[in-house]
């Protein structure tokens, strides 16, 4: 047999199924399949999106109270670390301050409580980015019911 010859058996094969596919009869789309198939999605996308909301709601109110948990921590580190001390010493001798200012700054970073401050940070951080996705999605519920 010749390489370039198409063995006969395939070619068979493919008469018959298209004769199957050109003898099928042809479906036909029920009336509103469209609509009720978009609405389903619809409603799906609405229920996610309030389920977004919520979860954004108590991921909120949990960053809440941990920045006032770590507020308080910080004000109590804050107060009892040197750092108050040296602070106040700038608003009582300014003039000893403005001579020896470079020594005055590193020394209020010396004392400065950087764990309870970062222990505060994150949870400020963590509120502003969940403020921006909650604020996306009302503005994706809102957008989206105006085009309902």
């Amino acid at each position: 047999m010749h390489p370039n010859q198409e063995l006969p058996r395939i070619t068979d094969m493919e008469k018959k199924s298209k004769r199957k596919i050109e003898d099928m009869p042809e479906l036909e789309v029920p009336n509103g399949l469209k609509f009720s198939v978009l609405e389903k999605i619809r409603e799906a996308e609405w229920k996610q999106a309030r389920r977004r909301l919520i979860l954004l709601k108590l991921a909120m109110t949990s960053s809440v109270a941990t920045s006032i948990f770590a507020s308080a921590l910080f004000s109590r580190e804050l107060l009892a670390s040197d750092f108050w001390n040296i602070a106040t010493l700038g608003f009582t001798d300014f003039g000893l301050i403005l001579a020896n200012w470079q020594n005055f700054f590193w020394s209020l970073l010396e004392t400065l409580p950087t764990e309870p401050l970062l222990s505060l940070a994150f949870p400020l951080l963590l509120i502003m980015l969940l403020g921006k996705k909650y604020d996306d999605q009302k503005q994706f519920i809102k957008f989206n019911s105006l085009n309902a």
